[in-house]
C-alpha cells in the first residue's frame, strides 16, 4: 500500500476510473481521464505495473488493463472478493460494457452501470450478462450478448423472476422486482453483426420493447 502513497495525481485519477472499469483498454481509459492523451496513459501504467498497482493482460491485442487488490485501494474502493483468475471472457465481457457505456453517454451524457452489487439492492439479481445503470434521469436495463446467446433470453430477461442475495436485500422488508418495474429503457447490445438481425428480427417479432446497440469488439 506504500507503494501508493507518492503517486502523482493524474496517476490517482487513472487508478480511480480503472478501480470502477476494472477491466479496461488505453482508449477506454484516455476517454475517462480526458486530460491525459493515450501515450501519458501508456506512460503512467507502465510506472503502475512496477509499483504493483495494475497489472496487463497481454493474451491479444489491445491488452487489457486491470488494478491489483493495492490498486483498488488506491483507487478508492474495495478489492473484489474472491479469486483473481478471471478468464479472457469475463475481461473481454467488461471491456464491452464499457464501450456500451460510451455509446450509450452519446445519447445520455451522465449515463454509468452500477456496479452489481449496488444493483441488487433494487431487488433483482442480474445474471453475468445483465447490466443496470442510470443518467439524465433515465434507468436503462442491458442484456450484452458478446457470446452468441439465443435471442429468446431477450423475452426470458423481461420475465424472469429474481432471486435476490440476502446479504444485500431484505425480503421481509422490500419488494422483489423484476427488470421492467425498475428500468425505463431496454438495451440489447450485441458484438456480432448476423446476432445483431437475429434479436431485431425476433424483438419485432415478439413486438417487445427494447433498443439495440451494436457494440465494438476489438478481438474478432
Amino acid at each position: 500500500m506504500n507503494n501508493a502513497q507518492n503517486i502523482s495525481e493524474p496517476k490517482k485519477t487513472l487508478l480511480k476510473v480503472l478501480a470502477r472499469l476494472h477491466f479496461a483498454t488505453v482508449p477506454q481509459l484516455a476517454y475517462w481521464h480526458k486530460d491525459c492523451h493515450e501515450s501519458r496513459i501508456y506512460d503512467h501504467l507502465n510506472q503502475l505495473i512496477k509499483l504493483d498497482l495494475v497489472e496487463v493482460y497481454k493474451a491479444k491485442k489491445p491488452y487489457i488493463y486491470s488494478p491489483t487488490r493495492n490498486g483498488f485501494r488506491a483507487g478508492g474502493l474495495t478489492p473484489p472478493r474472491g479469486s483473481r483468475n478471471y478468464t479472457w471472457s469475463v475481461m473481454t465481457h467488461r471491456v464491452h460494457l464499457n464501450e456500451s457505456e460510451i455509446k450509450l453517454r452519446k445519447h445520455y451524457p451522465e449515463f454509468k452501470f452500477l456496479p452489481r452489487k449496488n444493483t441488487i439492492k433494487y431487488g433483482v439479481n442480474p445474471s453475468f450478462c445483465e447490466h443496470y445503470g442510470m443518467g439524465n434521469g433515465k434507468r436503462i436495463m442491458m442484456l450484452l450478448d458478446d457470446y452468441l446467446m439465443d435471442s429468446k433470453k431477450i423475452k426470458q430477461t423481461l420475465e424472469r423472476d429474481h432471486k435476490p442475495d440476502p446479504r444485500f436485500f431484505d425480503i421481509k422488508k422490500s419488494k422483489i422486482n423484476k427488470w421492467p418495474e425498475i428500468s425505463d429503457i431496454y438495451v440489447v447490445g450485441s458484438i456480432d453483426e448476423q446476432q445483431y438481425e437475429n434479436h431485431k428480427a425476433f424483438i419485432m417479432k415478439h413486438k417487445i420493447e427494447a433498443k439495440l446497440l451494436k457494440v465494438p469488439t476489438f478481438w474478432g
